[in-house]
């Protein structure tokens, strides 16, 4: 279109798309450079392209640039084509100008809303060009939260005068080597110590950092939260592993075989029962591995492959006889059953009964009858037997003692409404199972006692059968474990409590780090003449005298006490050899100690000298430290070594010793090869070899000999210990005992890899949607979505409906009511489930009208799946602590907590009511049970405690206690020894008088 009117063609550039403008200067209508103006005034940005076409005049051409121009074509050599030229690529640049606003805008959006912090930095240097500080150019909303000020109180402020903590954790110098460098800065649980206010505050951040310009671009997360589930998590680990413990320690000593292996038949684990069984040992199945099909006799071939297909089919094998052929050829009558072992794995678990014994003895059970019950009577345990349905036909008398019921009262099932409700169904399913499969039978469970308190016992059974192999009955016992639970609880203490000495050890190595990392050095030049040429401030400021009144004079005149010294000596020994000298020297006049390093040249000598008196005066000192060191050393459960520079071992702790069984003579400098297993010993050795190299700290896992010739597995870690310079002093090493940790491996597996999710950081998405819920732009997808898979699809395209319609939800109310949201949801897709923290803003175009939303979401499944196992697990032990506490306030027995040299600490109501005094005795130091010992039971209690300094309890035993009235009460006491040393002892005393 025309137009001559210009006061008209602002409004048809407001009222139309307008494209481009072509504007001749030379017009009688108006003035060309008014209109130019009045149009970047009037219509600002939205102003299309202006392409001015007049004649050859440089100064026209210039205002009309200035005037706000997009191109100039000169009238006379324009032609059509330089037109059709200058217009389109006036259109395409202004389009490429307003996407690229658009853009910036919605990336300035995006990185607003981010839940990372995020900020640009430029370098502030002095005159050298040394970088002194950095300049907060921008900080995102997260940031500021982050560091708890308004954008206006830090930008264009220095970081390290708002936030001095850069410097004192050297989070400075590395920035500052990253812009000189150009690498970028990779910082994961940095710990953050920082003052707001009154308030301080320890965090923890992830840190990524990239240069840009000269500056850098960074952005940090807070994982505070995450590094304390991961605590806690740890916590819940180390519950699971004495769980796990406790299982091993029954499948290793159950005494029947039991086996976990594949439906193939291929054997992966296997109990002693179980080799001997076979005829195995533990070396040979080690060596050789096992198939239970190797054990097949040739008649039982194709039955066997039948059965081998039922279990890998239906997950379980029902219990049958059969014969094994074991690997000496010989033959074995057992009974055996299987079932999976895991849901959705291919493990199984088998157990077998040698059934050699059991059918010689059938024939004489009933003249066995008699004796069993005689011998059942005189057991501590419960003892009973049931027939081949489970109905109880037997208690002894324990039973009856314990539970005050009558024997109509406990016959049959009558029993099992001893057992605590909480435990009653599951020890019901599981016995009806065992009778079932005549399987064996084991669980632990609480039994109420007759005056209503229940205690923790452990339930074992087996079935009997006859000549014939048919179930003919059940034989158990019952057995008391409250003190097994109370020595697992003290284990976990003692667990905790060496780990702090291990913190208190690491914080003295520092300490003695921080002591040499205070050294100072002077410098002084001499001639061949002894003339000094030159010193340096040090040298005037150790000697109070300016340095150009000390250039030209003589050494010996300086420092004339020198003379006819040792210093004079090993300086013309070193002028005269022309070698360097080392050497310590004490100054007279100064009274100090000095360390001083001479190195001859051609001109003369140069020497440096340092003050090391205070060092010699902490010589003492740090003597003392290192024997409280040692002694702390050998008192820790880790064995513990320290080398020299170059990695040779010149100290061990006590506790090396006494596990491996040899002498410093043996296992000095590379003399620790010798207890390495050798499978591992070369890889080791290849390891530490090269880190004693490099200086890089150590870690490594491998098995070491102990002195019984069995190996153990062992973490090990070492450290360089380093001067104020860098240079390696020694190295600090220890190894932790974690065979028990790798035997649990297997079985702890789905939460090591729960655990390795939850420490991983968690995954930042950034997307924008349009009105129509229609996503424009999407950074970073989640659950495996490729970009192509989600742009241009609503919510309901790509998850399930209830998570769309939750999503549309508040997308919708976001829309409605142009404020923006925040809240955690759940995103199922394909039967997948995940939980994000997501934050939803709306989206304006320049004119601030909504075009649509902004979204920044974050994976916190793991957050949420930690928190719920992290509430199992305090319940969990919570449990436990009560059952525990219930126990000691029950006061069924007496117990007392004292030493092996007569002294009571700690004792219950019970047993000051058996031995008739009050716990004011207790407390004021009158009660010893030595004292309380009639003399001739004192040799029963040497003999106790001997036993009990090797096995580490001693055989429970009667002897009497002497009452505070003078009369003897016989008791039967037992005990067991705890802590290093073995003599603290925990002691339950029973009444015997009634």
């Amino acid at each position: 279109m025309t137009e001559r009117d210009h006061t008209k063609i602002p409004v048809l550039c407001r009222s139309q798309s307008i494209d481009s403008i072509l504007l001749k200067l030379d017009s009688p209508h108006f003035s060309g450079f008014d209109l130019l103006r009045q149009l970047q005034q009037q219509i600002g940005e939205c102003c299309p392209p202006i392409v001015v076409i007049d004649s050859d005049d440089a100064e026209v051409a210039a205002r009309a640039f200035k005037n706000g121009a997009t191109d100039y074509l000169v009238r006379e050599r324009m032609t059509p084509d330089d037109l059709r030229l200058a217009v389109r690529s006036a259109i395409e640049n202004a389009e490429l100008r307003r996407e690229l606003q658009r853009s910036q805008e919605q990336f300035q959006t995006s990185v607003e809303n981010m839940l990372d912090c995020f900020g640009i930095f430029s370098s502030i240097r002095d005159e050298s060009g040394q970088i002194i500080d950095f300049r907060i150019d921008y900080l995102n909303v997260a940031a500021c939260e982050n560091n708890r000020m308004s954008k206006e109180m830090q930008i264009g402020r220095r970081l390290c005068e708002l936030l001095p903590a850069h410097c004192e954790t050297g989070l400075f110098n590395e920035y500052c080597r990253l812009v000189e460098t150009g690498e970028p800065l990779v910082k994961d649980s940095l710990i953050y110590d920082d003052t707001f206010g009154e308030q301080r505050l320890v965090r923890a951040f992830d840190i990524r950092a990239t240069k840009l310009n000269d500056g850098f671009v960074a952005s940090w997360r807070d994982i505070t939260d995450r590094k304390q589930m991961e605590v806690e998590l740890n916590q819940t680990v180390a519950a699971l592993q004495q769980q796990q413990h406790k299982l091993q320690r029954l499948i290793d000593t159950a005494p029947i075989g039991i086996g976990i292996g594949s439906a193939n038949g291929e054997v992966r684990v296997v109990n002693d029962a179980m080799l001997r069984l076979h005829g195995y040992t533990r070396e040979e199945f080690d060596r050789e591995g096992m198939n239970w099909r190797d054990f097949v006799s040739p008649e039982e071939t194709e039955r066997t492959e039948q059965a081998m297909s039922q279990l890998q089919q239906q997950g379980f094998l029902p219990s049958e006889e059969k014969e094994l052929l074991r690997k000496d050829g010989t033959r074995l009558p057992i009974w055996i059953s299987a079932m999976q072992w895991m849901d959705g794995t291919d493990e199984h678990i088998a157990f077998a009964v040698d059934l050699t014994r059991q059918k010689q003895a059938q024939a004489a059970l009933k003249d066995s009858q008699q004796r069993y019950r005689e011998l059942a009577e005189a057991m501590p345990q419960m003892v009973w037997t049931a027939d081949a349905t489970g109905a109880v036909n037997y208690w002894n008398q324990r039973w009856y003692e314990y539970t005050g019921l009558s024997e109509t009262e406990s016959i049959g099932l009558a029993g099992a409404n001893t057992v605590h409700p909480d435990d009653r169904d599951r020890t019901l399913e599981q016995w009806s199972q065992s009778t079932i499969n005549g399987e064996s039978f084991e669980i632990e469970y609480r039994i109420r006692r007759w005056d209503g308190v229940s205690h923790w016992f452990i339930c074992r059974a087996i079935p009997t059968g006859d000549n014939q192999g048919n179930p003919t009955g059940w034989i158990g016992t019952i057995t008391d474990i409250d003190h097994q639970k109370q020595l697992e609880q003290r284990l976990l203490n003692e667990i905790t409590q060496h780990q702090r000495i291990e913190q208190d050890l690491r914080a003295a190595n520092q300490q003695i780090v921080g002591i040499l990392e205070s050294i100072t050095d002077a410098y002084v030049a001499v001639d061949r003449d002894w003339r000094i040429t030159y010193v340096n401030q040090m040298t005037a400021q150790i000697n109070q005298i300016a340095a150009e009144d000390l250039i030209g004079k003589s050494h010996w005149d300086v420092w004339a006490a020198s003379r006819g010294t040792v210093c004079e000596a090993n300086y013309l020994r070193a002028m005269t050899e022309q070698i360097p000298v080392h050497f310590e020297y004490f100054y007279e006049p100064r009274q100090r100690w000095y360390e001083i390093h001479a190195y001859p040249s051609i001109d003369g000598l140069g020497i440096y000298y340092r003050d090391i008196h205070d060092r010699k005066q902490a010589d003492q000192e740090l003597s003392d430290s290192e024997e409280r060191f040692r002694t702390l050393a050998d008192h820790i459960s880790q064995l513990v070594w320290m080398t020299d520079e170059n990695g040779w071992i010149f100290w061990y702790n006590q506790r090396w010793f006494d596990y491996t069984g040899t002498t410093l003579e043996e296992m000095q400098g590379w003399g620790w090869q010798k207890v390495h297993h050798p499978d591992h010993v070369e890889r080791v050795v290849e390891r530490i070899s090269r880190c004693f190299e490099t200086g890089e700290t150590w870690e490594d896992t491998f098995p070491l000999r102990g002195r019984d010739g069995q190996y153990r597995w062992f973490l090990s870690r070492a450290i360089p210990i380093r001067d104020q310079r860098g240079k390696i002093l020694r190295w600090f090493g220890t190894n932790t005992d974690i065979t028990e940790l790798r035997q649990t491996e297997t079985a702890l597996q789905q939460t090591t890899e729960r655990l390795n999710i939850a420490l991983k950081s968690a995954p930042l998405t950034l997307f924008t949607q349009d009105l129509d819920l229609r996503y424009t732009w999407v950074y970073n997808p989640t659950q495996n979505y490729s970009i192509e898979e989600i742009i241009d699809q609503r919510d309901e395209d790509l998850a399930s409906p209830e998570t769309a319609a939750r999503l549309t939800q508040l997308k919708r109310q976001v829309l409605e009511t142009g404020v923006g949201l925040r809240e955690e949801v759940k995103v199922t897709r394909d039967g997948q489930t995940a939980y994000y923290d997501l934050t939803i803003d709306p989206l304006r175009d320049s004119q601030n009208r909504m075009v649509g939303i902004t979204c920044a979401a974050i994976d916190i499944s793991d957050r949420v799946r930690l928190e719920t196992e992290r509430q199992q697990a305090e319940i969990a032990l919570a449990d436990n602590e009560a059952r525990l506490q219930g126990f000691v306030d029950a006061n069924v027995v007496g117990i007392l907590y004292g030493d092996i040299y007569g002294n009571i600490h700690q004792a219950n109501d019970e047993l000051l009511r058996i031995i008739g005094y009050t716990r004011e005795d207790l407390r004021t130091g009158q009660l010893r049970w030595i004292d309380i010992t009639p003399p001739e039971h004192l040799p029963l209690d040497e003999q106790a405690i001997a036993q009990a300094r090797t096995d580490g309890a001693c055989t429970p035993y009667e002897k009497e206690y002497i009452r505070k009235n003078g009369s003897r009460v016989p008791v039967l006491i037992g005990y067991s020894l705890v802590g290093e040393a073995r003599e603290e002892s925990v002691a339950f005393i029973l009444d015997l008088s009634d």
